[in-house]
């Protein structure tokens, strides 16, 4: 997961978004380190960390036999726990588009998001 999180913010960072704009939800030791190396602002959120252990593989190691085909549940899960942590950032007042970090960012979409009828 770091490898997809270092490239997303190379890749968010080229475009042109400052760290200001960037929040990464994270929940596990290792990201919250490489956020802080990176100088990247991490919110943990108030739900547990526990609950995003394994999650999006079902508990099973990547590479495991857990997969989306065979077992929806675990992704259903990330998809609320995702859903739940924006909903957190909302209600603190915050604008929110939410990227995955297997997103390339080949230029700004917020532009596209405030101006829809006029693209840059």
């Amino acid at each position: 997961m770091s490898e997809f999180l270092l490239n997303w913010i190379a890749g968010v960072r080229g475009v042109g978004v400052a760290d200001s704009d960037i929040l990464v939800g994270g929940f596990d030791p290792e990201i919250k380190a490489l956020c802080e190396k990176e100088g990247v602002p991490l919110h943990r959120g108030a739900l547990p960390a526990a609950a995003f252990k394994g999650m999006a593989t079902g508990g099973m190691p990547l590479g495991g036999s857990a997969h989306p085909a065979v077992d929806a549940r675990p992704f259903q899960e990330i998809g609320i726990l995702k859903t739940t942590f924006v909903m957190q950032l909302l209600e603190q007042g915050h604008r929110v588009m939410l990227s995955d970090v297997d997103t390339a960012w080949m230029r700004d979409a917020r532009h596209y998001l405030t101006h829809p009828a006029h693209p840059p």
